[in-house]
């Protein structure tokens, strides 16, 4: 649309705001220009934890633009609220150490969430011993249910490393046992 009408038709009485008039709110150098993409954001985060990729790529599937998605996401990054790092740590405390699951069946959630392998294999470093500990707990646990079941030695073994758990893992937390 020509300049000169929008400029008459947006500064007609009865007309409302046109999308692309001089008064739109949603005009690039308007203070409510991004407020859509970074509302729907922050209702995204509110509820669970999301990587970086987790975000744009929600935020493409609803059909925002690239530059909107990349100021978003910095804003977001710079006010703490999407820390791909923080996330990491986080997962593995819960996944592997909390509840004892194998760590390469955590690192393969995480490199689908999108977290980068470099920094899956620092922060794993960063918790070895926290991690080890949750699943010698769970490998306990494991074994007591199996033996419940009339499981024994090998069968108990097989069993475990089916499930995940290194064999090296297992017979640390079987001769701790005996």
């Amino acid at each position: 649309m020509p300049y000169y009408l929008t400029f008459l038709l947006s500064n007609s009485p009865n007309l409302p705001n046109l999308p692309n008039s001089p008064n739109s709110p949603n005009l690039p150098n308007s203070p409510n220009f991004m407020k859509p993409c970074i509302d729907y954001t922050l209702h995204y985060i509110s509820r669970f934890p999301k990587t970086e990729y987790e975000l744009r790529l929600q935020l493409r599937k609803k059909w925002y633009y690239e530059v909107d998605i990349d100021e978003a996401v910095e804003q977001m990054k710079k006010l703490n609220y999407v820390n791909d790092r923080e996330f990491t740590r986080l997962y593995f405390c819960s996944e592997c150490e909390r509840k004892g699951k194998p760590v390469f069946k955590v690192k393969g959630k995480l490199m689908h969430k999108g977290i980068q392998k470099d920094l899956i294999k620092e922060i794993e470093q960063e918790m070895e011993e926290d991690i080890k500990e949750g699943q010698m707990k769970k490998i306990n646990k494991e074994i007591d249910l199996l033996k419940d079941k009339w499981f024994d030695g090998i069968e108990i073994i097989q069993k475990l490393q089916w499930r995940g758990y290194q064999f090296d893992l297992i017979k640390e937390t079987i001769e701790g046992r005996e």
